[in-house]
């Protein structure tokens, strides 16, 4: 159930009746549908519900009335929880005369719709049911393990998006003419630990190794480390001067694209093995890769 609390006094102020029978019992299966999770709508009186079966439901709290709902399911056809979901605020928006909301899901992927009424919604009872747009699909967008958090920052078309397993963190920016969005920048990790660890460039002394930082003037190049992951199969370089340098290393263009045009689940069994150690040399390394695996 969805319930008005007063928090100073502990009241319980209302008790929700427009969900029952839509928000807690899935139409396949006798399963309980939980309430994942709750946004405030810039519209008064007004709060976006997520659900555990994919359903987002927009009730007027005042009212005590369910607006409309949006349904999600992934590629399978099977429902996905919602995780989180943000409104978009910004002046550009109402200027086009859209009213974005972001739904993060556990699939990881991030669905961007127009909630403006369209002309030839129907009212049945109560209840509006209308086709609000879906403007785009952000595609495993946090992958593996969903979307964790979505926040539009204030007055501005961007987006930032957390993963609950990706372990990145990523700002997308909506700027195309048809509304959809694409990513402005991005910090990324290994999704599991390192399994191998290696200065990029480890200096001409015998040992290897390097002791550098920025207030010497070394250069941001011997800063560069190398790190693979243990069970993400990913190569990738940081820098611990200058993090507009870290980088993923690519294993081909269009892994996801030929994965599901093989009928596999994740682009993961396209990839190279786990990395077992790792050589690299400053040597020429402006005419040939520099690098081995």
């Amino acid at each position: 159930a969805m319930i008005l609390l007063n928090v100073r006094t502990g009241q319980l102020i209302h008790t929700f009746k427009c969900l029952d029978g839509v928000a807690t019992t899935s139409r396949s299966s006798k399963e309980k549908v939980e309430i994942s999770c709750l946004e405030a709508a810039p519209a008064l009186d007004t709060i976006a519900v997520g659900t555990s079966k994919g359903t987002v439901h927009l009730v007027n709290t005042r009212l005590d009335v369910l607006l409309f709902s949006l349904r999600h399911t992934s590629k399978n056809g099977r429902a996905t929880r919602i995780t989180s979901m943000s409104f978009r605020t910004d002046g550009a928006a109402m200027h086009y005369g859209i009213a974005p909301l972001a739904v993060g899901r556990s699939d990881g992927t991030i669905s961007i719709w127009d909630l403006t009424p369209p002309e030839d919604d129907i009212e049945v009872g109560e209840v509006v049911q209308g086709g609000r747009t879906l403007l785009c699909e952000m595609e495993r967008a946090h992958y593996p393990g969903g979307v964790h958090k979505l926040q539009y920052m204030p007055q501005e078309p961007l987006l930032l998006s957390t993963g609950t397993q990706s372990n990145s963190i990523v700002m997308h920016i909506f700027d195309n003419p048809d509304h959809s969005g694409r990513i402005l920048k991005q910090r990324k990790g290994h999704t599991s630990p390192p399994s191998c660890i290696r200065y990029l460039h480890p200096g001409a002394g015998a040992g290897g190794g390097i002791l550098a930082n920025a207030a010497d003037g070394t250069d941001a190049a011997a800063c560069a480390i190398l790190s693979s992951g243990s069970q993400d199969r990913t190569l990738r370089v940081f820098s611990t001067v200058r993090s507009v340098l870290d980088k993923e290393y690519s294993q081909g263009k269009g892994l996801e694209k030929r994965a599901r045009e093989l009928g596999m689940s994740d682009k993961a069994e396209l990839l190279l093995p786990p990395v077992t150690a790792m050589a690299s040399s400053e040597a020429r390394s402006r005419d040939w890769g520099d690098l081995v695996t």
